[in-house]
């Protein structure tokens, strides 16, 4: 089942984290992962506990992708899935060009 979606709008690496977890102690786990233009690029998560898992992972896109979370709910026990979300951090350039001159 698909939870939530992101267009990029810029090529690089994004933090992307989401917390799990099972509606029911006890039971079957469930499962998550993440995925870029339909495309499964993230170990998938597991988790049976009923208190929230964080996960957190970097990965590489480009301009327009799609980042996806999808989870899967085992027999009768549902995934739980909140904080869905992406992080960039701008390297900074503005030393990247000097000119040395005598």
């Amino acid at each position: 089942t698909l939870v939530k979606q992101f267009t990029t709008k810029r090529t690089g690496i994004f933090q992307v984290n989401f917390d799990l977890k099972a509606s029911v102690w006890g039971a079957s786990a469930v499962n998550a992962r993440i995925y870029i233009n339909w495309v499964a690029v993230w170990t998938n998560r597991t988790s049976s506990s009923t208190t929230y898992v964080t996960y957190t992972e970097n990965i590489q896109v480009k301009f327009d992708d799609l980042v996806q979370l999808y989870y899967e709910t085992v027999s009768w026990t549902n995934a739980i899935v909140r904080n869905f979300n992406m992080k960039y951090d701008l390297v900074p350039v503005a030393n990247a060009w000097i000119v040395n001159t005598d």
